[in-house]
């Protein structure tokens, strides 16, 4: 993920220095490509995206790639660092106090972590770090998803948070929503309920995966990926992480939805390596080019295995991914209504607003918000304009996740 956002700040003609781990067991007197073995990877996958990272092959010249042990001084001329490490408190607050060796005073750090508390990743950490640190959390891949959630702590700066809006605004394209430091923040909290509670009905009813795609997708306005193809692009361990974050949280924040957790056969679907589109197998499996085709057998198979029990027949599967109810014949099309009505009342989308008001700054509407303005003649209007301007020279920092994992 930190490679993508990477890529994407090179797009607006950004320098950036993308850093990550040494391959564990490599020594400090192996040679310098070797040390950097996981940033060259991260970097070749960048090239290969489908779809691309980058708008050119040739912004890859704007990435100056190291590693956190040997090139982690180059930090002291950035402006914006981000940290992309993996989703564990103690990892990112262990890089945090290497950081704070080396960054200036009045750079701004943030985190992409997808639902960890933010204040809590520099609690008890020097007031000249926490007050230039808050969140900002991009969706995967981020060229292509416009939303960014910002989410301040306490002790932010509003400056800071004015300056990375501004440039996010004028310079990536993103359409801003403010956040509150709550498990998961906004679109991770709903999306972890949606599907747990997707799961819950499923079986409560009888229903195959394809069949929930199939409801919880177009005739929803939602995605024609539903909910399995979904988690299947997202990564269920990803998932599962996000899920298990929430559910440890839940109970001392007094979440009345705390009992709609992860099912236990997506712990047997990690244990099995079927992790979604990354590992070709998840609630899906893919074989060859014909996907969706595959998908609708497969899916069906897998999720039998592990939960036990045949696979039942599911309705319209040729129109699994794209369908209208007016197309249909009338029998089918009654009957998918029918389905469709049953799954909804079965409490598919209970309290989806309050779940929202729980997460979110601005609660009138679902909407992004018009991002923060650096105030004019002052030192945040200064680094903004230096950040978005045209013949920008300046560095931005990354720390990137291991292979594997995404945040």
């Amino acid at each position: 993920m930190g490679s993508r956002i990477a890529a994407h700040l090179t797009n607006a003609g950004i320098p950036v220095v993308m850093l990550d781990i040494v391959p564990p067991g490599t020594d400090a007197s192996t040679p310098k490509p070797e040390r950097n073995k996981i940033v060259l990877a991260a970097l070749d996958g960048l090239k290969k995206s489908k779809p691309a990272a980058f708008y050119s092959p040739d912004n890859a010249r704007l990435l100056t790639l190291g590693n956190f042990d040997d090139d982690l001084a180059l930090i002291a001329d950035c402006d914006w660092i981000i940290e992309v490490v993996a989703e564990n408190m103690e990892i990112k607050r262990a890089l945090l106090d290497k950081v704070q060796q080396h960054r200036r005073a009045d750079s701004i750090i943030t985190s992409n972590t997808s639902g960890l508390p933010i204040h809590e990743i520099v609690e008890g950490m020097p007031m000249q770090l926490r007050r230039h640190w808050f969140g900002t959390h991009f969706f995967n891949p981020p060229r292509y998803m416009r939303l960014l959630e910002v989410i301040p702590t306490p002790d932010s700066d509003p400056a800071d948070i004015a300056t990375i809006e501004h440039l996010c605004d004028l310079r990536l394209g993103k359409a801003i929503v403010h956040a509150h430091d709550t498990p998961n923040f906004i679109a991770n909290r709903i999306g972890t309920f949606s599907m747990s509670n997707a799961i819950r009905l499923m079986q409560a009813q009888n229903l195959t995966i394809e069949e929930v795609d199939t409801l919880t997708g177009t005739p929803l306005g939602w995605p024609k990926t539903g909910t399995f193809r979904l988690g299947d692009m997202v990564g269920v361990d990803v998932m599962a992480h996000v899920a298990k974050n929430f559910a440890a949280q839940a109970a001392k924040i007094g979440d009345e939805r705390a009992d709609v957790g992860m099912a236990p056969f997506v712990g047997t679907m990690i244990e099995r390596k079927w992790l979604g589109d990354k590992a070709k197998q998840g609630f899906y499996k893919k074989e060859g080019l014909d996907v969706e085709a595959v998908d609708v057998g497969s899916g069906t198979r897998q999720a039998a295995a592990i939960m036990g029990g045949s696979a039942v027949n599911i309705i319209a599967r040729e129109c699994v991914f794209d369908w209208d109810l007016r197309t249909l014949p009338d029998e089918d099309a009654a009957a998918l209504k029918a389905r469709l009505d049953r799954f909804i009342s079965g409490d598919l989308l209970p309290r989806m607003r309050a779940v929202y008001q729980e997460a979110a700054v601005d609660t009138e509407t679902i909407v992004a918000v018009p991002p923060l303005v650096p105030q004019p003649g002052s030192p945040a209007e200064t680094l903004a304009r230096r950040l978005t301007g045209l013949n920008t020279t300046t560095t931005v920092s990354f720390a990137t996740s291991p292979p594997g994992v995404s945040s």
